[in-house]
């Protein structure tokens, strides 16, 4: 049986394409709501930090991505957002490399699923939609801005939020985000890795169900060595 696999339904891309990201969420905001923007810290101070179109009660949230995203950091930056208001935001904006981009989507499946992030670590767990999540990679290759996986590491194991649910909502590419970037991330082939990162599915099942893996899909050479994720440095 084939999966019939969502997509993210809106795409915009192209050189400057990151100057209409206010009218995109202009659609999205509603009175008396606000936009949270979650930037890797390292553009702290930095000119992109600048051209931000935050509005009004609009909130700009840094985050560390030093290690791999925690289950524990998930659930505190969702405390800390929804300590903003009674209500929860009209978007929300993830800008940096993969593993922001993966924390911007797990924050918006937890803003509306109760409990943890950790209970959430399997395939098909969520049952809420998030908030609105618009997707904006500052590098190439890492394919978190097209996965339905968020990769999040729990007090038990390292596991993705594996949902249609967590796919974006929107997705904005602009290759000016990218000129800035560590050569060695920013040459990174985006082609071979990106369907790894898409096509992550349960392969195996064995006495406790499905477990997690990685598909080689039928169009890549097995034998080609640059396909394969682990012969790439772990993206920021």
């Amino acid at each position: 049986m084939f999966r019939n696999f969502a997509i993210v339904p809106r795409i915009i891309f192209g050189r400057g394409s990151f100057n209409q990201l206010d009218d995109i969420l202009e659609e999205k905001r509603t009175t008396g709501g606000f936009m949270v923007f979650i930037l890797d810290d390292v553009f702290k101070t930095k000119p992109l930090e600048g051209r931000l179109p935050l509005r009004g009660n609009d909130r700009l949230v840094h985050v560390n991505v030093d290690q791999e995203p925690k289950t524990g950091y998930i659930d505190a930056l969702v405390e800390q957002i929804n300590g903003f208001s009674e209500g929860s935001p009209d978007g929300i904006i993830g800008i940096g490399g993969g593993s922001t981009l993966d924390i911007a989507k797990a924050v918006s499946l937890l803003l509306t699923n109760p409990g943890s992030s950790a209970d959430y670590q399997g395939w098909d767990l969520i049952e809420i939609p998030g908030v609105y999540k618009v997707g904006i990679p500052t590098l190439s290759g890492t394919g978190a801005e097209i996965s339905r996986t968020t990769i999040l590491t729990g007090p038990e194991k390292k596991l993705g939020i594996n949902s249609d649910y967590t796919l974006y909502d929107q997705i904005l590419l602009d290759p000016e985000l990218v000129s800035g970037a560590d050569p060695a991330s920013r040459e990174r082939p985006s082609f071979p890795r990106t369907p790894y990162h898409r096509d992550r599915a349960p392969v195996h099942t064995g006495p406790s169900g499905p477990r997690e893996g990685w598909r080689v899909p039928p169009f890549l050479p097995r034998k080609c060595g640059q396909t394969h994720p682990s012969n790439h440095p772990p993206a920021r």
